[in-house]
């Protein structure tokens, strides 16, 4: 019996150092998979750490060629580049390390003023060189401009007119967004002088609203909704109207020029401040008139010019002036202080003619004066500037013609002109190099053209004639 127990106790313990060696090696087995797995997972994650942190520099690298790329377009050279950063971003060399990584810019033209930049971080995996790139297309928004015109422009054509009445001379004229408004000299001080055309439909315009302002007005420009007039009485200089129903204009105010008794010639509005030009004086020729209470305007400011101010045109903080002096044609004044408008620099143009209209085309920054005819050699009645350094204006072509030139617009590398030209009042010329201003096309219209505006492709014009207004578009 006592054997029997020995052997059993012996057996037992047999069969537990086999379970103990089994579970030993069990364990063996389980923690070699899990170092593997750990291992595994450890890699994972420092290859994902990796990418998150290769993705970060690529982004930062696009980014940084876009603020190159704002520095000036020149910058943005093609070829492959390094980053340096010292307060700002530039390229030097062709790599740049960054810890374990590698950046490299590529740069390629897609067209004139588009690049392709592509952002290449690599870095060392574990058997082979890892990468990641990041790209986009950057452009050279400082001289991409949205186009204004469209079609072939060289065969413009009368979609409709407009009849003032006999004896109604249109002066000036201005259009927002399919409405026009009309300034005009009528035969009889009881005959209305500014009107209101429904041009939305421009093969049948119509006239909605008409207003006598007595005598006849010079000039007429628009802001919200208020209309602003040049006045021939020169008691009341400035009228202001309003015309937030353009079929039911009537007038709000008449102000007259303290210190002035020309009647106005020129008129230009921005936001609740209004110019106002007139004839040559004894007092002062520019006013500047505040009139956030159209009801009740009130002077900022009056400059003395010294001649007729025939013109005015507001481009941003700056504003031009066409006027009659000999030696000082064109006046530009810084007006981002409109109570405090300061004469940053004139222009003597070639002989004495007077100018009859100044125009910027905000595309390329180029003013463009029209003036009167003089005959005499050296006298262009158009000239060209660049303004882009409003202090500093280039002189960049000019051309002599035979008529006055009332009214210049330009836009899309084109010039139209509205002269007295008796064959054609309106007149296209090529204008991408103003030194070498190109004929292209005219119309023939009953009489001299003396101011124009555009709008969607279309041109309006005012006509010294009974159809005071034509409505042109291209083929």
């Amino acid at each position: 019996m006592k054997k029997n127990k020995k052997y059993q106790l012996k057996k037992l313990i047999g069969q537990s150092l086999i379970e103990v060696i089994l579970a030993v090696a069990l364990l063996a087995i389980f923690a070699s998979s899990l170092s593997v797995y750990l291992n595994n997972q450890l890699a994972y994650m420092t290859r994902g750490q990796n990418a998150l942190e290769a993705i970060y520099l690529a982004q930062e690298g696009l980014e940084a060629s876009r603020s190159i790329r704002d520095m000036g377009w020149e910058y943005l050279a093609t070829g492959t580049h390094g980053l340096v950063y010292s307060g700002e971003w530039n390229f030097a060399g062709t790599e740049e390390g960054v810890g374990k990584f590698t950046r490299k810019i590529l740069i390629d033209d897609i067209s004139e003023n588009e690049r392709s930049v592509i952002s290449w971080v690599t870095w060392p995996g574990t058997t082979a060189l890892r990468s990641i790139m990041l790209a986009t297309n950057l452009s050279n928004w400082r001289e991409i401009v949205e186009p204004l015109l469209e079609g072939d422009w060289g065969y413009p054509t009368t979609l409709g007119s407009v009849d003032l009445g006999p004896g109604n001379t249109p002066t000036g004229l201005v259009v927002r967004n399919g409405i026009l408004y009309m300034s005009a000299q009528a035969s009889s001080a009881a005959k209305p002088d500014f009107f209101v055309v429904d041009v939305s439909n421009g093969i049948s315009p119509v006239i909605v609203g008409q207003i006598d302002t007595s005598p006849g007005l010079n000039g007429v420009d628009v802001a919200g909704d208020f209309v602003f007039l040049a006045n021939q009485d020169a008691s009341n200089q400035l009228q202001i109207a309003n015309i937030s129903d353009p079929n039911n204009p009537y007038l709000i105010s008449s102000y007259r020029l303290i210190g002035n008794t020309s009647q106005a010639l020129a008129i230009a509005a921005t936001g609740t401040t209004v110019f106002i030009g007139t004839a040559n004086d004894a007092g002062s020729e520019l006013y500047t008139i505040n009139v956030s209470n159209p009801s009740t305007p009130s002077v900022l400011n009056n400059l003395e010019i010294g001649a007729d101010v025939n013109n005015i045109f507001i481009n941003g903080d700056t504003l031009y002036l066409a006027t009659s002096q000999d030696d000082n044609e064109v006046v530009i004044l810084d007006i981002s202080n409109p109570a405090n408008p300061t004469v940053t620099a004139s222009l003597n143009l070639p002989n004495t003619n007077d100018a009859l209209s100044v125009f910027v085309n905000y595309q390329d920054n180029r003013l463009y004066v029209s003036r009167k005819a003089d005959g005499t050699a050296n006298s262009p009645e158009i000239v060209i500037y660049n303004v882009t350094d409003k202090n500093n204006p280039q002189l960049l072509g000019s051309m002599e013609f035979s008529n006055d030139v009332y009214s210049a617009y330009a836009a899309d590398g084109l010039m139209f002109i509205a002269t007295s030209y008796s064959s054609q009042e309106f007149q296209v010329y090529r204008a991408s190099d103003p030194a070498n201003l190109m004929y292209w096309t005219g119309l023939n219209f009953p009489q001299l053209a003396v101011d124009m505006d555009l709008e969607n492709n279309t041109i309006y014009m005012s006509i010294r004639s009974n159809d005071a207004l034509r409505i042109i578009t291209s083929q």
